[in-house]
């Protein structure tokens, strides 16, 4: 199941699980939005209790259009220990989180 995560207790339960840094966090993404560098939003893929997730800033670009970056500039999967260990994870599954991410936008 994919989820777009924009609430404070979800995004640190998620993390959790999830190894990561300082700038994936919840705070850190709040310091962003308030510096008007975007709305904070965490996408989460679970499958077999395995997760990723990919933490983003949307933007607005003009009224007509918006972007997604992150908030050190590179942004990439947060993975779960076993993630690639989980059989029932296709290619398929990660492509469709992939594809989800621009209507994600239409939230927000």
């Amino acid at each position: 199941m994919i989820k777009v995560i924009s609430e404070e207790n979800e995004w640190r339960n998620v993390l959790n699980g999830i190894s990561h840094d300082w700038y994936h966090t919840w705070d850190y993404h709040q310091i962003a939005q308030k510096n008007e560098e975007g709305t904070p939003v965490l996408f989460h893929l679970t499958i077999d209790n395995e997760s990723i997730a990919f933490p983003l800033l949307l933007r607005d670009i003009d009224t007509q259009w918006r972007d997604a970056t992150s908030v050190y500039g590179y942004p990439g999967f947060l993975l779960s220990e076993n993630v690639f260990f989980a059989k029932s994870i296709t290619k398929d599954q990660i492509s469709t989180m992939i594809l989800v991410l621009p209507e994600a936008g239409q939230l927000f």
